[in-house]
């Protein structure tokens, strides 16, 4: 499985329930699909400005771009 397999929305959609969602937590959502792919796929939507949040492997904070729960945070080990 590759993250291009893997559909924009199975990620958008959680982002949309929560304020912001770890890495880890997506993932556990997500059975079957490989953490390495879940992972890909997030900085692949934060390449588009989809998402934000750090895609360096660590808990990611991620959540969609101009929410007011997180403003002005910036999460990024990269």
């Amino acid at each position: 499985m590759q993250a291009k397999d893997l559909p924009d929305a199975a990620l958008l959609d959680r982002l949309t329930t929560t304020a912001w969602i770890a890495t880890w937590d997506l993932q556990a959502q997500l059975p079957g699909v490989p953490p390495k792919v879940v992972l890909a796929k997030l900085r692949s939507l934060r390449k588009r400005h989809l998402v934000q949040g750090c895609g360096c492997g660590c808990r990611g904070d991620w959540h969609l771009p101009g929410c007011r729960c997180c403003t002005p945070i910036v999460v990024s080990c990269e």
